[in-house]
């Protein structure tokens, strides 16, 4: 309606502007012609001014056809959203508040049904038994001569280093000292073994008493108890195999194990224990 008006405005205005040549031959000079081009001149002014506002007129009109487009753009994209219904129907299948609540109960009722301390003292009592087991089989020393050589006179192996020792309360051991000593009595598992280039003769004593020689011989485990022989045959390498035991013994308390070698110097062994 504002652009109909501005153009019958226009119309209005150019339809009232005449011809200056024309204008001036009808008056015949009788009007100054100063006065007429001052007409002409306020006429072109309001001419100007009435364009500048039908520029402005336009240029309103494309910015709201441009604020038009964007609404339509964004409806298109609102349409493909979850309208109030569906989002009403995702909402009712949730969980309310008292059913949260409800559940929260049971469960604390469950739980109450249960003492906490019975069920920390069973726990307690399950795991102590399996630490239990877990520790008795390995309650186990190993101990390394590395010298090569003996404690005269009685030849008695000094255990230099100790590689494993878990149980230090009952497995007594000093640097380079002869013995072992085992606090607890009982039934141990011993293994020992020896490297040399020759065959060695060794024994391994308990409070000072031989149990067990290995002497250099084809049957060479002598168990002075039952007579148990054992051999070994050779090797092309040499000596890969050492001379080796593994047996049980029934140790009375604070029990003194030692070893005696006779053999060649630079030999190298070892004297693992683990208590049963």
């Amino acid at each position: 309606s504002g652009g109909l008006r501005s153009g019958s405005t226009l119309a209005r205005l150019l339809d009232a502007k005449v011809d200056r040549r024309e204008l001036t031959s009808q008056i015949g000079g009788k009007v100054d012609v100063r006065v007429l081009d001052e007409l002409v001149r306020q006429l072109d002014v309001q001419l100007e001014r009435l364009a500048e506002g039908l520029r402005l007129e336009q240029r309103n009109l494309i910015a709201s056809k441009a604020d038009a487009t964007a609404v339509d753009a964004l409806g298109l994209q609102l349409a493909g959203k979850a309208d109030a219904a569906r989002t009403y129907s995702l909402l009712e299948g949730k969980a309310s508040v008292e059913e949260v609540n409800r559940s929260l109960l049971d469960l604390s009722s469950t739980i109450g049904k249960h003492s906490p301390s019975d069920v920390l003292t069973s726990t307690a009592a399950e795991q102590a038994l399996i630490l239990e087991s877990l520790c008795s089989e390995h309650l186990l020393g190993r101990w390394i001569w590395k010298t090569g050589r003996t404690k005269p006179p009685s030849s008695l192996v000094p255990w230099n280093a100790q590689n494993i020792n878990t149980n230090p309360e009952n497995f007594l051991w000093e640097k380079d000292r002869g013995h072992i000593t085992c606090v607890a009595g009982g039934l141990y598992e011993i293994s020992f073994g020896f490297y040399s280039h020759r065959k060695p003769a060794v024994q391994l004593i308990v409070n000072g008493e031989p149990v067990i020689s290995a002497i250099n011989s084809a049957a060479y485990a002598v168990h002075h108890s039952s007579g148990r022989l054992t051999s070994v045959g050779p090797h092309p390498a040499g000596n890969v195999t050492g001379l080796t035991l593994i047996d049980f013994l029934a140790l009375p308390p604070r029990a003194r194990v030692s070893v005696s070698f006779r053999g060649e110097e630079g030999a190298e062994g070892f004297l693992g224990l683990k208590k049963l």
